[in-house]
């Protein structure tokens, strides 16, 4: 039950969930609602270090869970020393990000 990404806080950097299972939730005036359950291999907060706006939707752990955690300042440097890296993440973002948009709107 733990809060590892709050919705509307500013995003620290990138989670990337090795072991257990997470909840993304949406939070709003109508309640509480689950979007996502992700499981290890999966990551959360590249929203943040693409763009560096607050997370759209908290994520809660599901009983135990391991992350690995990169901060966004340490992101940022091995972006910008690291071409190939780089273009190879962007790519990975681009893909999860396409796939989420089109789940979400599967549910509409």
């Amino acid at each position: 039950g733990e809060t590892i990404v709050d919705q509307g806080v500013p995003g620290r950097g990138l989670y990337v969930i090795v072991q257990g299972d997470v909840q993304v939730r949406r939070v709003d005036v109508t309640g509480d609602t689950v979007l996502a359950r992700l499981t290890p291999g999966s990551y959360v907060g590249e929203l943040s270090l693409l763009d560096a706006s607050p997370p759209s939707a908290r994520v809660v752990a599901v009983g135990p869970v391991f992350c690995l955690f990169i901060s966004a300042e340490r992101f940022g440097q091995v972006i910008m020393s690291h071409d190939e890296a780089a273009r190879r993440i962007y790519r990975l973002f681009a893909r999860t990000l396409a796939e989420r948009l089109r789940t979400a709107n599967q549910r509409k």
